[in-house]
């Protein structure tokens, strides 16, 4: 009872206590979100050009190594290098 009572003490007379109390959660709900959104801009990676991911290095909560976060590659132009055996050359179904 003691403990319920202080955590009233301050309240201004005339309000009722129940709303200062929901006021106040509301007020450490708006601290935790304004820290969540410093929390996600701190951690947003962007990247130096435009491009494709190719491949993804990390994951979240890991330490980025020498291979870095990701390989970024420009789709629109590529070419391959293929090799094929000379008894498959004549084969269609490959």
């Amino acid at each position: 009872m003691t403990a319920l009572l202080e955590r009233y003490a301050g309240v201004e007379e005339g309000t009722q206590a129940d709303i200062v109390l929901a006021q106040r959660n509301v007020d450490v709900a708006r601290a935790r979100l304004d820290r969540a959104i410093l929390d996600i801009a701190g951690a947003r990676i962007v990247a130096p050009q435009a491009g494709t991911v190719l491949a993804i290095h990390i994951r979240a909560g890991e330490k980025v190594g020498e291979a870095g976060v990701v390989t970024l590659g420009n789709v629109d132009r590529m070419m391959a290098e293929l090799e094929v055996y000379q008894t498959d050359i004549g084969k269609r179904d490959l």
